[in-house]
Order: C-alpha cells, then sequence, then structure tokens
C-alpha cells in the first residue's frame, strides 16, 4: 500500500527532473550563443582597430562563414563597412548586404509561386490534363551577378522577347548572387533554360519553345531538366 501511494511522488520527481534538464541545456545553448556572439564582436573590433584591409577582408570572410544569425550577421558586416578606410571594401560590404537580402526572397520565390497557383487554379484538373495552355506557366528570368556588366543586359533582352509573345507569365528581372551561385544546386556558368521534364505540365515543349525564340535572336542558350518538382514555372538564367 505504501509503495502505491508513493508513485505519484516519483512521477513528479521524474518530470520536475526532466524539466530542470531542458532548462540546463536552454541556459547553456543561450551561453554558448552569447559567449560565441561577444568573440565574433571582439575578432571585428581588432580587424577594425588594425585598419589593414586585408585583416579587415579576412574578418568579412570569416563573419559570413561563420555566423547564421542573419541580423547579427548584418550588424557585424555593416560595422566593418562604417569602420572600414577601403572605399573597395565598403562597396563589397554594401553589395554583399543587398544581395543577402535578395537571397531571402530567392528561395522562397518558388513555393510562392505554388501557393498562388494552387489557390487560383483547379489543381485536380491541372494534374489530370495533357495540356496547359502558356499563360499559366511562371518565367523568372536571372542574370548572374559575376558577369552582370553584359548577363542583365541580355537578360533584359530575353525578358522584352518573351513579353512580345503575349504567351507566357514573365516575372521581373531577378539577379543571382555570386554566393547564391556557389551554393548546392546552382553553379551557372552558361546560359540555361530550367525545367522539370517528370511532370505533366508540357514544360519540357515550352522550355523548346523558348529556346528557340532566345537563340532566334543571338542568344545561345541550352536547356537543363531539374529533378525538383517545378509545376507552372521555368528559370532562365544567363551567364
Amino acid at each position: 500500500m505504501d509503495n502505491h501511494k508513493n508513485k505519484p511522488g516519483r512521477g513528479k520527481s521524474k518530470i520536475i527532473g526532466e524539466n530542470q534538464k531542458i532548462l540546463e541545456y536552454e541556459h547553456d545553448s543561450l551561453k554558448f550563443e552569447r559567449d560565441f556572439k561577444t568573440q565574433i564582436y571582439a575578432d571585428v573590433k581588432e580587424a577594425i582597430k588594425s585598419n589593414n584591409e586585408q585583416i579587415q577582408r579576412a574578418s568579412k570572410e570569416y563573419v559570413i562563414n561563420m555566423v547564421s544569425d542573419q541580423k547579427f550577421l548584418d550588424a557585424m558586416l555593416s560595422v566593418i563597412a562604417v569602420s572600414s578606410k577601403s572605399p573597395e571594401l565598403k562597396e563589397e560590404i554594401k553589395t554583399n548586404l543587398v544581395n543577402q537580402a535578395i537571397n531571402q526572397t530567392e528561395d522562397s520565390a518558388l513555393v510562392q509561386h505554388l501557393a498562388l497557383k494552387t489557390k487560383h487554379l483547379n489543381l485536380k484538373n491541372l494534374q489530370e490534363s495533357t495540356s496547359v495552355s502558356p499563360d499559366l506557366i511562371d518565367i523568372e528570368v536571372f542574370y548572374c551577378e559575376e558577369t552582370h556588366a553584359t548577363s542583365k543586359l541580355k537578360a533584359e533582352k530575353i525578358i522584352d522577347l518573351l513579353k512580345a509573345t503575349n504567351k507566357y507569365n514573365v516575372r521581373s528581372l531577378r539577379i543571382l548572387s555570386e554566393i547564391k551561385n556557389a551554393s548546392p544546386g546552382y553553379n551557372i556558368k552558361s546560359n540555361v533554360i530550367r525545367y522539370n521534364a517528370a511532370d505533366t505540365y508540357n514544360e519540357t515543349k515550352y522550355a523548346s519553345d523558348i529556346q528557340k525564340i532566345i537563340s532566334a535572336n543571338g542568344i545561345d542558350i541550352t536547356t537543363l531538366t531539374v529533378e525538383f518538382p517545378t509545376p507552372w514555372y521555368l528559370s532562365i538564367f544567363i551567364y
């Protein structure tokens, strides 16, 4: 009988113990993050005090590669930019901050696209259809940052060409940053139309049609299939 009465007490103690472990883990995690940011800030201050552009560049790259907290990263880069005496480094960091803002929206572009299409169209009928009209196809054109002097003009020309067909839903021109292009799944080094050939939305046909339009106007471009499903969506990258 006594053992039976003691069971609830032991259960309560166990819960308290588990909660205590969770609190200790959260405390240690917060302390680690705080100490890490303190050290990063100290390193940045040392780089600024050095008045050495090479050291400040190294600090910039270190911060970019090590810091995942976007607000803290932006703050540290801004500190380096404001304090550096190098106009080139200031401009590089300014460009980097702009590209980061762009990258934050790049990854969500396809998700937003799919959400809008699913909301406004009858998805079931589209999946069963063997033919999807061009006006349901969204086209997004990117130009590569590292070749922007030439790629941006070509990308603008392509947008004008596609809009002139009055067929497709052509979105506004976008930039593919160097950082994003270096990440897995990109590595764009030539002009390419990317699409998914395993779906039922006629993307293979439209990719081929668009390639012909672009090639006929003096811009070499190839097509490339991607494994990730992208219904009603084609992306064009200009290098």
